[in-house]
């Protein structure tokens, strides 16, 4: 049974880093900061990514909404057919089911804040096989 939710403070240097590298979900790396089987956290999973110059996240999708806040480097995010240039600032709201994946094509590490509208990572189901070649 789940613990109940409480007030959580933690900092990413406190948080495994977790990634991928491999020809279906493409080269990133991340620090899950929230997620209910790791903190006693519901309704909302986050974390950090970070994507080294030339990495990227397949273009994919998933049920559950998602948001991106970038806050270093810059990068170039594929949203729904639309590629976009994002930099410092550029906070993205991602409506479920909305195909999306992001480069880092910069000299400098990419990195973004990223929540999910769910109790644990484990909730959010990536959809690759969808996505036209």
């Amino acid at each position: 049974s789940r613990t109940l939710a409480e007030p959580t403070i933690i900092h990413v240097d406190d948080t495994p880093r977790d990634g991928w590298d491999d020809a279906l979900h493409g080269k990133l790396s991340w620090h899950t900061l929230l997620s209910g089987e790791l903190t006693p956290t519901e309704g909302l999973t986050s974390g950090m990514a970070v994507l080294e110059p030339g990495d990227h996240l397949n273009l994919h999708r998933h049920e559950t909404t998602e948001a991106y806040f970038i806050f270093q480097g810059e990068g170039l995010m594929m949203l729904d057919g639309t590629e976009r240039p994002v930099r410092p600032g550029h906070v993205i709201f991602i409506p479920g089911n909305a195909l999306h994946g992001i480069r880092n094509e910069g000299t400098e590490t990419l990195k973004f804040f990223y929540a999910f509208l769910c109790d644990s990572f484990a909730d959010v189901i990536y959809d690759y096989q969808a996505v036209d070649s």
